[in-house]
C-alpha cells in the first residue's frame, strides 16, 4: 500500500528511461548515493538505465536486482556491479521493505581518459564487448 501523503524519492529518467546522473563535480565522474528503499513507492526503485557503471552494496535487508529480465537476490553485505547500458530495477523484500543500499556511479573516464589507453582496453572491453550485464559479489 502506497502512502498518498508521502514525498518519494524521484529518478530523472528521459522518454527512453535513462536516468540523468548530474556529477556534483563534473570533473571527478563519480557520484555516491544511498537509496532507502522506504523512500520509493511500493519499495522499489524504479526501472532505468544510465551510460555509467554502478556498484551497490546492500547495507541492511535483502534485494532483488533485476537486470535485463534477470534476478539477482542480494543479501546484507551483498554487491553487486551493473554494466553501463542496462536496464535495471531494484525491489526490498517484503520482509524487510526498508532494505538500504549504498552505492556508486562511475564513468570509464576516472580510470583513463582515453578509449586508447591500455586501462581502457585490458578492463573495460572485455566487460563491455562480452555484454556481461551484472555481476554479484
Amino acid at each position: 500500500m502506497t502512502d498518498v501523503n508521502k514525498k518519494y524519492k524521484v529518478l530523472h529518467l528521459n522518454d527512453e528511461l535513462m536516468e540523468y546522473l548530474p556529477y556534483t563535480d563534473p570533473t571527478f565522474p563519480v557520484e555516491i548515493y544511498d537509496d532507502y528503499f522506504s523512500d520509493f513507492p511500493e519499495h522499489t526503485l524504479p526501472c532505468h538505465w544510465h551510460p555509467v557503471y554502478e556498484f551497490n552494496t546492500v547495507i541492511s535487508g535483502q534485494v532483488t536486482y533485476t537486470i535485463n529480465g534477470k534476478d539477482y537476490l542480494l543479501n546484507t553485505g551483498d554487491s553487486i556491479f551493473i554494466n553501463s547500458g542496462n536496464m535495471h530495477t531494484a525491489k526490498s523484500c517484503i520482509q524487510c521493505p526498508d532494505s538500504i543500499v549504498y552505492g556508486f556511479t562511475f564513468d570509464s573516464s576516472l580510470i583513463t581518459d582515453s578509449r586508447d589507453s591500455v586501462y581502457y582496453t585490458k578492463y573495460f572491453i572485455p566487460v563491455n564487448s562480452e555484454s556481461v550485464p551484472a555481476f554479484k559479489i
